[in-house]
């Protein structure tokens, strides 16, 4: 954000800040943050099994008061991490108005206090000078507008730091009235950017209150931010997994005690259900030192539809989403696609801090849509033959993207993370049929992948409404998928559009990249396919290796046209 001089803070308010007082409010934070988690650790470590007519009252009690004092305990590192990010803004400020102070006295004149530059200076010497107060003037300001963004516990005050950098309120703990806050409900009918600003004007307590009583709806609203959801959707998770597990249990001594056929009691549906409760649960609370985000958990259709994150999305640079295709489950599929995912991104985020610019880079895999499977085969409104499923999917990821843009611009005022799509297989299908349906809407979206596709649903790539630099194929030997071209043209051969190398190579960071061999070979840890992967999703497509020469033998595939004399 750029503001005009007439609006920076003056220099007299530059001199008189006070680091040292921003910094140890800092430190009150940290101090208050490290004292709820202690507390929420004890809460959970002493949770034990009990049954009683209070039971059920006890435990939707424990679980609200461990939701609110996890996201008190997440606004207070932030809130840290933002003073502690002002006090070295406003130490630079200050250097940069010393630097001025020191060149205009060097030239007989002086600063004041309102930014005036008096003296017989040296015409040379003053717009230097006065382009450095300005700058200073402009990081202090910066300093400010970034901490008034920070939600702040209003019960919580480290003392006051100098000259509005920081201004927490100074109200009593009893000045929030009963502990149970008023209910407060999601409005209907609103936007996901009207939902974003309503949510975001809300104090920390009644948001956290709002997601412990009602994490469906909070689930259910477009726009929040990706913390909110994932705090909804974990209560959701533990609750639906509760629920499938003794509903299967109370079938399973059903099917012992009648003659009725096992299918007819839903067991097998039952034993879907838990099961792909069972790998969300496994894959969320992995414990590799990443903090995974349950961004979406919808358990209204045969499987449960999940999208999780590799990490925070909120304060993400650039995301990057796996959208799968055919037969794809929770339970087949969620851990080993997330633990991919998770190499993958880590590596863009090491291509980022070595080439770019260090935003960081977080995975998503999006299991979001009904994905088509195969005993669905012969279903007229189901078959991966058809574009039914690809259709309803691309209308879910259109409405996930878009929220995850609002919710960012609003709660932060900042831009939305660029969006790489590393769309396989069918679900190739549904990111082509998003992109062409948006019709270049879908702003956040920079680049897209396709690996192993069998067609992106339109015959020319300029239909997806991404320039064709933007646009990449990969197709590994012995993947074929890859060579059907069934739905639209066949993304190999499209001109214009990146072909990117699958088989082995010397990678740009020194290692050599494997060849990859199959249609489920393009994430594969360590080769030449995830580095390039990786390195559209960090931005730098540079550093991604063109396709096979055209003289090299390929297995499935016909010679390209390009490569023809």
């Amino acid at each position: 954000m750029s503001l005009a001089p007439d609006v920076l803070p003056s220099v007299g308010q530059l001199r008189a800040a006070d680091p040292a007082a921003v910094r140890a409010a800092a430190s009150a934070a940290r101090s208050t943050q490290r004292q709820v988690d202690q507390q929420l650790r004890v809460l959970s470590s002493g949770a034990t099994a009990w049954a009683g007519p209070a039971s059920a009252g006890a435990s939707t009690r424990h679980t609200e008061i461990c939701v609110v004092g996890d996201v008190l305990a997440n606004a207070l590192g932030h809130l840290a991490t933002a003073l502690e990010r002002a006090a070295d803004e406003v130490d630079a400020a200050r250097h940069l108005l010393a630097h001025a102070d020191l060149l205009c006295g060097q030239a007989g004149g002086h600063i004041t206090d309102v930014g005036a530059v008096v003296g017989p200076l040296d015409p040379g010497a003053e717009p230097m000078i006065r382009a450095t107060v300005v700058e200073a003037r402009r990081r202090y300001a910066g300093s400010v507008l970034a901490v008034r963004q920070v939600e702040v516990p209003r019960w919580w005050s480290p003392g006051a730091a100098s000259d509005g950098v920081l201004r927490p309120a100074a109200e009593e703990m009893g000045a929030l009235g009963p502990s149970q806050p008023t209910e407060v409900r999601i409005p209907q009918g609103l936007g996901p950017q009207a939902l974003a600003t309503w949510f975001a004007a809300l104090p920390v307590t009644v948001q956290a209150a709002l997601i412990a009583g009602q994490p469906d709806a909070v689930a259910a609203a477009e726009g929040l931010p990706a913390w909110a959801h994932d705090t909804a959707n974990r209560l959701r998770l533990a609750q639906a997994t509760r629920a499938a597990v003794a509903a299967l249990e109370a079938a399973r001594s059903a099917a012992l005690a009648s003659p009725t056929p096992i299918d007819d009691l839903g067991l097998g549906a039952l034993q879907t259900r838990v099961a792909d409760l069972e790998a969300v649960t496994e894959v969320v609370q992995r414990q590799d030192g990443h903090e995974r985000q349950l961004l979406t958990l919808d358990l209204t259709g045969r499987r449960v539809a999940v999208a999780v994150s590799t990490g925070d999305v909120d304060h993400a640079g650039q995301l990057a989403v796996f959208v799968p295709g055919f037969t794809v489950t929770p339970a087949t599929h969620l851990r080993g696609y997330d633990a991919r995912v998770t190499a993958a991104s880590d590596l863009a985020g090491s291509i980022d801090r070595a080439w770019g610019a260090g935003a960081g880079v977080v995975g998503v895999t999006w299991l979001g849509y009904a994905a088509p499977q195969v005993d669905e085969v012969l279903s007229r409104s189901r078959s991966v033959a058809g574009r039914a499923p690809a259709a309803a999917g691309a209308a879910r990821l259109r409405t996930f993207l878009d929220g995850l843009a609002v919710a960012r611009e609003t709660a932060q005022e900042a831009t939305a993370p660029d969006v790489t799509i590393w769309a396989h297989s069918y679900g190739s299908l549904v990111a082509g049929a998003m992109l062409a349906g948006s019709r270049g809407e879908v702003t956040t979206v920079r680049a897209v992948v396709a690996l192993g596709s069998p067609g992106m649903g339109v015959s020319d790539p300029r239909q997806l409404g991404l320039p064709l630099s933007d646009i990449f194929v990969a197709e590994a030997e012995l993947d074929p998928v890859a060579e059907m071209g069934v739905f639209g043209s066949d993304p190999g051969h499209w001109e214009g559009v990146a072909r990117l190398e699958t088989e082995a190579r010397h990678l740009p960071d020194g290692s050599s990249g494997v060849a990859g061999r199959g249609h489920e070979s393009y994430l594969a840890p360590g080769s030449t396919s995830a580095w390039n992967l990786a390195a559209i999703a960090a931005g730098q497509p540079d550093l991604a290796l063109a396709r096979w020469r055209c003289d090299e033998p390929r297995v499935l595939r016909l010679r390209d046209p390009a490569c023809r004399p």
